[in-house]
């Protein structure tokens, strides 16, 4: 049994590196595998694109409120005074 897996397994990988060879990937399983890998980075890099725009055009992040309290003066901090 070990030596009929063995036998298939090296015909496979035969397989493989004459594909490679060829310019072929080497499997149906790895070109399947990049594909899905492309198509993920080709996501998020359009999910980043689409963030961008969407902070640009609201001038605001998302998750953060834009406050519309007025500023605190610097009166609790002496003008003398180095380091806190």
């Amino acid at each position: 049994k070990l030596t009929q897996e063995n036998a298939e397994k090296e015909a496979a990988l035969e397989q493989q590196e004459a594909n490679m060879e060829q310019g072929l990937p080497p499997s149906e399983e790895v070109e399947n595998e990049w594909l899905r890998y492309q198509h993920d980075m080709q996501r998020r890099r359009e999910m980043v694109l689409l963030s961008n725009k969407n902070v640009q055009q609201d001038g605001s992040v998302a998750g953060f409120a834009q406050s519309t309290a007025e500023a605190r003066p610097n009166a609790y901090i002496p003008d003398d005074i180095v380091g806190i």
